[in-house]
């Protein structure tokens, strides 16, 4: 999941770069839930959680999510939950200078999957896109610059 959030104080931006603090807790409200057998209402359906159907086992499978907060923490209830890349937009004499931190994460294709999102949600021109792409099919940690 891709989630985008603005980060004004500098000493926060510091302990992501430093690794000090990398966790995220996510807070949200489901408002439906869907059996993963039927696909209905899973408060209405005939179906039991944990039980096999035709050899397949139900489930809840949580529907209309909306997140209430996010914060960042040193230690995370669940480890998959961090920071994994972090764009920085500075403007310096009028001009763009764009900084992209790739931080640990399961594979190389998370980094490059947020810099197409990036690239779609127009925070970054393609030729921007390109460049950190290039860094990141090689290295899948680290910092890149451009110009």
């Amino acid at each position: 999941m891709t989630i985008l959030g603005k980060i004004t104080n500098l000493e926060i931006l510091h302990k992501i770069i430093s690794g000090e603090i990398r966790g995220l807790s996510v807070g949200m409200r489901i408002r439906k839930w869907e059996c993963s057998i039927c696909h209905k209402d899973y408060e209405t359906c005939p179906h039991e959680k944990g039980k096999l159907y035709g050899g397949v086992k139900c489930y809840p499978i949580a529907k209309e999510i909306e997140f209430t907060e996010i914060s960042l923490v040193k230690f995370p209830a669940d480890p998959r939950c961090k920071v994994t890349d972090l764009l920085i937009i500075k403007i310096e004499c009028g001009k763009k200078i764009y900084e992209w931190y790739g931080f640990e994460a399961p594979s190389k294709k998370i980094h490059l999957k947020n810099i197409r999102w990036a690239l779609q949600s127009r925070l970054i021109p393609n030729e921007v896109a390109n460049h950190f792409s290039k860094f990141f099919s090689i290295n899948s940690e680290g910092k890149v610059v451009y110009p």
